[in-house]
């Protein structure tokens, strides 16, 4: 799994931010089946895991900016988005499609998640080098506390 999170962390450094961001968007999947066996559907225990893993405080400040919608769901969204689609379209409870752009921010400027679904053109923007580096982070973090090596091996082999 550590080669795993150094791969992701080589691509951001190289400026491969899709790259990056595509993997730091999966590798929560795995630590999700870990975490919650029982969960049979992938989006429940997916944003299961981010809320209670992914500190989300860099990004919100007002949950009401994501009108309903949890932060892990809305990772979800944006993983299904690049992984299943290649674009990044969402579609929130706003019942219509949301305008989505990473920024390339510098590490740690503090810019937070802006978005506003009830404008005429909503969009959101979410700076892509610090998500990448709160997710890679976080899924470190969790692998090293819970000392599931084998228990990843078993799932990364199936």
């Amino acid at each position: 799994m550590l080669e795993y999170i150094e791969d992701a962390r080589r691509a951001l450094n190289a400026k491969a931010y899709y790259s990056a961001l595509c993997f730091s968007l999966t590798l929560p999947d795995v630590c999700a089946q870990v975490e919650y066996p029982n969960e049979k559907t992938v989006g429940v225990r997916y944003s299961r895991w981010i809320n209670q893993f992914v500190d989300t405080s860099a990004f919100i400040h007002d949950q009401s900016m994501l009108n309903g919608n949890d932060f892990g769901r809305f990772i979800y969204k944006i993983r299904c988005s690049i992984v299943h689609s290649g674009n990044l379209d969402l579609n929130l409870k706003s019942g219509r499609e949301v305008n989505f752009q990473l920024i390339n921010s510098d590490f740690g400027d503090g810019r937070a998640l802006a978005i506003n679904i009830a404008a005429e053109n909503p969009i959101i923007e979410l700076p892509i080098c610090d998500l990448i580096t709160e997710l890679l982070g976080s899924v470190e973090d969790y692998y090293s506390s819970k000392k599931i090596s084998r228990n990843l091996r078993n799932i990364l082999l199936c």
